[in-house]
C-alpha cells in the first residue's frame, strides 16, 4: 500500500513539473490580464494536483 501510494505521489508530481516550468516561462507575460487570470488557475490546479 505505501509502495503505491510513493508510486502515485511520484507521477503526480512528475505531471506537476511542466506545468511549473509554464508557469516560470509565463512570469513574463503577467502584464496581460488574461494571462494573469489563466496563471492564476494554473497555480490552483497545481495546489490541488501537488498538494
Amino acid at each position: 500500500m505505501s509502495i503505491k501510494w510513493s508510486n502515485y505521489t511520484q507521477n503526480s508530481r512528475l505531471q506537476c513539473v511542466p506545468v511549473l516550468k509554464e508557469l516560470t516561462s509565463a512570469q513574463i507575460y503577467l502584464t496581460d490580464i488574461v494571462t494573469v487570470l489563466n496563471l492564476m488557475k494554473r497555480i490552483f490546479y497545481v495546489v490541488n494536483m501537488c498538494g
